[in-house]
This record gives C-alpha cells, structure tokens and sequence, in this order.
C-alpha cells in the first residue's frame, strides 16, 4: 500500500503524545495540563515549517496597540502558530503576537467536556475580533504588490488527548450552541465565530469545518471571511463540521492537522502587512 510509510509514521507519532500525556497524569493537576501544552508545541515545532514559530500567549491588533480597546486582544491560547518574519512582544512573563503574523491558534485540553464548549466558543471569537492591518500579495517574479485584501483569517482549533469518541454528539452541541449565540447576537449563525477544528488524540478522530481544507475532496480555498464556506444549504447548520476522519484512519487526524497549518505557511508566504501602521 503506497500510504504505509506515512500511516505508520504518524500513527507512531499519536500513540507516543498519547503516552507521553499519560506519563504526567500523577503529578498536579495545573502541573500536567501545562506539561501537556508543551508536549504539543514541541510536536508541532518539529513538523511545520521552520518559517513558523510555536509559541503561547495573546493575540492583539492595532486598535488594542493604540487605544487599550479590549475587544481587540484575545485572551490567553494554549498554542499560537506565528510567522518567524513578524515582531513578537515580551512583557512580564506575557508573549504578545501581532495579528497578521499569527497563522493559527490551538486550545490544549487532555479530556472532552461538553460543558467547556461554549468557554472554547468564546475563545475562538476573541480571537476573530482581532482587527489587522491591510496585507500586499504578490507573485514571484514582479515587483509591486498586484492586490491589498484583509489579513487571512486566523485557523482556530481545539486538541483533546481524550474524549469525542463519536461526531455526532459533539456536532449536535456544538450547532446548539452556535444557534443559541447567534440568537443572543442577532446574527446569522454562519456569523459566528467558532473552532474550526476539533481532534482527540486518543480517539483518532477530527471533526472540521468548511474552513479546513486539507485532505479534503475540495481545493478550493473559501472565502477569508466565511466562517462555514463551502456546505450545501442543508449541511450549513446541522452538519457545520462535516468532515472527519475515525475508525481504522486513527492517523489521519494529526497528519491532517500538520499538513494544513503548512499550507497555510505557503499561503501566507508572498505577502507583508504594513506594521508602519503601529508607529
């Protein structure tokens, strides 16, 4: 089978975080969630790209840097994917990234609780309301920028070392939620801001939104601020995470989560924010 190679590989690669994160579950309990978080980041780290940092900590814009407005920095990630070409801030122990250098966020959690959703919820929303600076794109070869468009939205996912062992539970509370938030909002409930992914390392299985694109039967990109892009009208809401991977494709998950923040590196990779807007 010409996939066996990298079936193994990453498969090898799951059983030992799952280890790994067992190896701490004796010590304190705040001990072990952090130990956790460092294991993952460290997993990270040696598979993307070197263009990209993994760090932890806030996520601010321009209206935060220049004004204090708190609806403009995110509250604390677990894992924050970051290009290496952007400025990092060092404050007091806090590690602040700027928004258009921020390719990806992961909240780390070793068990499923369906009471947390909504907190995980919220803390991909304040992400999202980060606001960027305008991007120059251009193409290899020519000089001047060909376009300005809004900084790539930021991939926001959740990482479980236990728990989700079927989609459709997860599914239904989530979309309960979504609806019960877009309500309170007065808002489509495409609007609002959520995970794009979900993954339990124990269970082998990832449940992903129209957002996540890799290994998917579809290339193309949505649009960079479409929450839900690409469901039919019928999957838009009940089915909002239709994708996933389980059962005997335990390895595809992980592998899926890695090939997709590559991606986006080579996405992001022809493009510069104006950070002489912060002066």
């Amino acid at each position: 089978m010409i996939n066996q190679p990298i079936k193994q590989y990453f498969e090898a690669r799951r059983q030992a975080l799952i280890a790994l994160g067992d190896a701490v579950v004796h010590t304190h309990a705040g001990i072990a969630g952090s130990a956790r978080e460092v294991l993952i980041r460290e997993l990270l780290t040696i598979h993307i790209p070197p263009s990209l940092g993994v760090g932890t900590g806030l996520v601010f814009g321009h209206d935060w840097a220049s004004r204090g407005s708190k609806e403009d920095i995110s509250t604390q990630q677990d894992v924050v994917i970051y290009r290496k070409d952007f400025p990092v801030l060092e404050v007091g122990g806090a590690t602040l990234f700027f928004r258009e250098g921020v390719v990806a966020t992961i909240e780390a959690k070793t068990n499923y609780e369906k009471a947390k959703l909504a907190q995980l919820l919220e803390d991909a929303s304040s992400v999202r309301r980060v606001k960027p600076t305008e991007i120059s794109t251009f193409q290899m070869g020519l000089g001047a920028p060909q376009f300005r468009a809004a900084t790539r939205r930021v991939l926001c996912g959740v990482f479980y070392y236990r728990g989700i062992e079927t989609r459709s539970a997860l599914v239904a509370e989530l979309n309960r939620l979504l609806l019960h938030r877009a309500s309170e909002l007065s808002v489509p409930v495409d609007q609002v801001a959520a995970p794009d992914f979900f993954y339990s390392a124990q269970a082998g299985l990832i449940v992903r939104n129209g957002e996540f694109n890799t290994l998917s039967s579809s290339f193309e990109i949505p649009g960079l601020d479409d929450v839900h892009g690409q469901l039919t009208k019928e999957e838009r809401l009940s089915g909002a995470y239709r994708r996933v991977f389980g059962g005997a494709g335990k390895w595809r998950g992980l592998q899926a989560i890695i090939l997709e923040v590559s991606e986006r590196c080579q996405r992001y990779a022809a493009s510069y924010a104006s950070l002489s807007e912060y002066v």
